[in-house]
């Protein structure tokens, strides 16, 4: 059994740091070949979808990394249903 990470997406794509801080976490913490978990809860659900659109924030769309995560080796993604 290997070791689990856990990472916790609650912020809403933009207008903060922290989803695209906690991506390029999820990245860095790839390379270790650990088992990772990503979860989705609150306005963090937002991170995960397809067709964003933030150019006219002058913001690259997140949703578009997060299906790559599974070519470094991450397996498992939640999203909470109520969120």
């Amino acid at each position: 059994m290997s070791a689990r990470v856990a990472f916790l997406m609650r912020r809403s794509p933009y207008g903060t740091v922290y989803p695209a801080e906690g991506f390029r976490a999820i990245m860095g913490t790839a390379v270790f070949e650990l088992d990772i978990v990503v979860v989705f809860v609150d306005d963090g659900v937002y991170v995960a979808l397809k067709g964003q659109r933030p150019e006219g924030i002058d913001m690259k769309p997140l949703g578009d990394g997060f299906p790559g995560l599974a070519d470094v080796g991450v397996k498992e993604f939640y999203v909470h249903d109520a969120s």
